[in-house]
């Protein structure tokens, strides 16, 4: 998450078999794995930045070294692949496919 010290953190963090994670560094391995061991899902999101596509793909490796059984990820549709690249490149939705392809690849079960 974000914020660990939001509102709608602590709200989410009272429920029942739900543990929250605050990863600062994105694209730090060890610290990834540490938060998602022992978890059986996880919600993963980037924020636009000029590491998503490297942060997106930490976190799927993440998954798959843990061995969730669920990844969430916060996807969206690819605007130049959907249109065929008639419009874009559109880098806020094109980098989330292509972490959505590695996902596929990867093996994980997943939901965007």
């Amino acid at each position: 998450m974000r914020d660990p010290t939001a509102e709608n953190a602590k709200a989410l963090a009272a429920v029942p078999n739900i543990s929250l994670a605050h990863v600062a560094d994105l694209l730090d391995a060890p610290a990834l794995l540490a938060a998602y061991t022992g978890a059986d899902a996880v919600f993963a999101t980037t924020a636009i930045n000029p590491n998503e596509v490297a942060q997106g793909k930490a976190m799927v490796d993440a998954s798959v070294a843990a061995g969730i059984k669920l990844h969430v990820w916060s996807g969206s549709e690819g605007i130049t692949e959907t249109t065929g690249g008639k419009i874009g490149p559109v880098p806020i939705a094109d980098g989330k496919v292509e972490v959505t392809h590695y996902l596929e690849k990867s093996g994980v079960p997943f939901v965007s």
